[in-house]
């Protein structure tokens, strides 16, 4: 297997003309800000691109999309033709190489938008605040890792590791008590329009296709299966009514008790699904009925969902979520 990070041989598939973290010959690389006077501001004018030597196919979802951020299906183009995109945008060039361009150890820094033009340019776009400042920091500070990957085939980038051994180490001294696996479940044909989180005819979270996804899971070696949908709180606009959701009341059509039970004879995880909508209160009140039935019923997983657009908010249920943990 061929992968390796851009190498001299195929600079010239890539010459950066302005970058804030460019790329090197060997390795990926950030920016220190070191402004003296202690605040560094990006504005909107910020720009970072690259040209590209031929117009590579591309691989990619369009940015900014309101309701499903980043899951949706991959779309395929010339490369000169994408609008906003998110990264990891995967290119396969004319001549065969194929790269993909993303970042790493982003933490407090607008995420890496790329646009494409005719003139086989890609550029950054940073999305921004409220008041089209695109970064706020305090110096000093750094970018995020900006990288490049290159391999003769697609599949050869996929083992790569290059992301997770960017970003910091693991500040967790005793991880013996997560248990890593691979899931499969019922989430991702609400996105596609196939079936829906709210009840109904094409509701997803049913007993049965859940059972169905369970027999998968234990029959091809998946460790868990996570079920969206299950809960009262779906029906209607979902994001807009955060207070309705009921962490505890099952829909119907769907048998919390026998599907936890069935899941645990056939040697699979039911992972739950807690979607808050941003709403704190209706969660905090809650939490104590939901975790003891979840224990109750050998649910060791949870998933939880922050569907809207107040930041803060998140932090605010995290720290309920770590705060029920340590009690």
């Amino acid at each position: 297997m061929k992968q390796r990070i851009l190498i001299p041989t195929l600079i010239s598939l890539l010459v950066l003309t302005l970058a804030v973290s460019s790329v090197s010959a060997s390795s990926p690389t950030r920016s220190l800000m070191t402004e003296t006077d202690g605040q560094t501001l990006v504005p909107g004018n910020y720009c970072v691109s690259c040209h590209l030597a031929d117009d590579p196919r591309a691989w990619w979802i369009p940015a900014n999309d309101p309701t499903h951020r980043y899951e949706l299906l991959y779309r395929s183009s010339p490369a000169s033709t994408i609008p906003e995109v998110h990264t990891p945008l995967t290119l396969e060039t004319l001549d065969g190489p194929v790269l993909v361009i993303h970042e790493a150890n982003l933490v407090d820094y607008a995420g890496m938008n790329l646009t494409g033009s005719w003139g086989r340019r890609l550029t950054v776009a940073l999305p921004a605040w409220a008041d089209g400042v695109k970064v706020r920091g305090r110096t000093p500070f750094v970018t995020p890792w900006r990288t490049i990957q290159v391999a003769d085939r697609a599949k050869d980038l996929a083992p790569s590791v290059i992301g997770l051994n960017l970003n910091p180490p693991n500040a967790l001294e005793d991880v013996s008590w997560i248990e890593p696996m691979k899931y499969v479940g019922i989430w991702w044909g609400m996105h596609i329009n196939k079936v829906t989180w709210g009840s109904g005819p094409a509701h997803g979270a049913t007993t049965e296709n859940t059972r169905r996804f369970i027999d998968f899971a234990a029959d091809n070696g998946f460790g868990g299966v996570l079920v969206e949908g299950w809960n009262v709180g779906w029906d209607g606009d979902w994001i807009a009514n955060a207070d309705l959701f009921s962490f505890t009341e099952a829909y119907p059509d769907y048998d919390l008790e026998g599907l936890a039970a069935y899941a645990g004879e056939r040697g699979v995880s039911l992972i739950g699904h807690n979607e808050t909508s941003m709403g704190v209160t209706n969660y905090e009140r809650q939490m104590d009925d939901a975790f003891a039935l979840y224990e109750r019923l050998g649910i060791r997983a949870i998933k939880t969902g922050y569907v809207g657009c107040f930041m803060g908010t998140v932090s605010s249920i995290c720290s309920l979520l770590f705060f029920w943990c340590e009690r």
